[in-house]
């Protein structure tokens, strides 16, 4: 099959002045790929490691309990590992 780039898209439950939070900021400032760690942990986990960078954050919006959601999307740079 043919590989090319492509788009993670994960949703962050986002507390405004977090430093940890704002780290995704950073990302989307600098558009610098950086090494992402995806784990899927139903069963035996699963992680898919790339190299992208971040490419949308989208505009917060207020959900449950006052906490704000927010999309980040992450453009891979590199080919998928998966262990």
């Amino acid at each position: 099959g043919t590989q090319k780039s492509t788009d993670f898209v994960f949703s962050q439950v986002w507390i405004v002045k977090s430093t940890n939070h704002e780290i995704i900021d950073t990302l989307f400032g600098t558009h610098n790929p950086v090494l992402w760690n995806v784990v899927y942990p139903q069963g035996t986990a699963v992680t898919d490691s790339f190299e992208g960078y971040v490419s949308k954050v989208t505009a917060a919006v207020k959900g449950p309990n006052e906490y704000w959601m927010r999309e980040i999307t992450v453009t891979a740079t590199s080919l998928i590992s998966r262990t």
